[in-house]
């Protein structure tokens, strides 16, 4: 499980992981608007399955970035049941995987995000524009 620490501040919030060793890896800093906490929900999608948000205990400065984590959250599994079909099962399924992939440290790690990130925007696209069914390909 990988852990991000929000840091949050009046103009920006600092995010910061840290691994099971408790080992600090990456970290990124956006402002406080809804579009700047998408950007970091999307930083934060490939480092590992099992996320763990710990956001200081700052309300008056965190109550849109976790109301906009968890409904990046809602939005991003709401969009993958509402394209699911059998055409688009294998892809839902990989898209949904891709954080198992990510593995090593340092620059091996730092590539197998970006791997991910470049293989989600592909998978994305499929389920958004799935391929003909295997029928209406013979019917043509």
């Amino acid at each position: 499980m990988m852990v991000i620490g929000i840091d949050a501040h009046k103009r920006s919030h600092t995010a910061v992981t840290v691994d099971e060793m408790g080992r600090q890896g990456f970290v990124k800093t956006v402002g406080t608007t809804t579009q700047d906490h998408l950007r970091l929900l999307k930083w934060a999608v490939g480092f590992a399955e099992e996320r763990l948000w710990a956001i200081e205990d700052c309300r008056h400065l965190t109550r849109r970035l976790e109301r906009d984590l968890i409904a990046g959250y809602e939005k991003d599994v709401a969009t993958v049941l509402g394209l699911l079909s059998p055409v688009t099962l294998d892809t839902a399924v990989e898209l949904l995987s891709l954080p198992d992939r990510i593995r090593g440290y340092g620059p091996v790690k730092e590539k197998a995000v970006q791997d991910a990130k470049a293989r989600y925007a592909q998978l994305a696209a499929d389920l958004a524009n799935p391929p003909p069914a295997p029928r209406q390909i013979a019917a043509e």
